[in-house]
């Protein structure tokens, strides 16, 4: 990691801190961008390289009183100036039983995430670690009811299509791939997050 890298997760943090209470905040994950400018007046080209957009898990404090949606657009729209930010939004407490309880998105990212930031008032215990046969029972399964509501919508924009009504078709085909698509990130992360209104 370099330098300019460490400044700027350290500015967006405290961009962060400065818009909300955060108990916990981790670096999920962050996209690099290469970009290499040729020209007719220099000789080699210039190249250069940095972070484009970043993706957190921010644990929120007890005392925040907004919703997660209403936290995660305060920061995201806070951070913009600097670097575009995907913020994840989750109770401290509501991890800490996760944790406890073997969630594998916590276990895995108490174990091996990126941690950015810790305000001091929560403390997790170490999570026993998880059963892997009883998690590949689980993912079966998830995949299996995955598969069959992509079927499901699959089939309903088959008799939309036949019926010529492509605008239903082109929806149910949306909720195929959005059902797969949910179906992979829950076996991946065991993490799924529902938009709230």
């Amino acid at each position: 990691m370099t330098r300019e890298f460490i400044s700027q997760q350290n500015d967006i943090v405290s961009m962060i801190l400065e818009s909300v209470n955060a108990e916990k905040i981790y670096l999920l994950g962050y996209t690099v961008t290469d970009q290499q400018t040729e020209s007719f007046f220099t000789i080699k080209a210039v190249s250069w390289r940095r972070v484009s957009h970043y993706y957190m898990l921010l644990l929120a404090g007890v005392t925040d009183k907004c919703n997660g949606n209403a936290i995660q657009d305060k920061i995201e729209n806070h951070c913009r100036p600097i670097v575009p930010v995907t913020a994840i939004v989750l109770d401290a407490n509501q991890f800490k039983n996760w944790l406890q309880e073997g969630h594998p998105f916590a276990y895995r990212l108490y174990n091996s995430g990126d941690f950015l930031y810790d305000g001091g008032n929560i403390t997790f215990e170490e999570p026993q670690a998880i059963n892997e046969a009883e998690q590949n029972k689980r993912n079966e399964t998830l995949l299996n009811q995955g598969i069959n509501k992509a079927q499901e919508f699959l089939a309903g924009a088959d008799l939309y299509r036949l019926r010529e009504q492509n605008k239903m078709a082109a929806f149910m085909l949306h909720q195929a791939t959005e059902q797969a698509l949910i179906t992979g990130l829950k076996i991946k992360t065991g993490l799924y997050l529902n938009t709230q209104p």
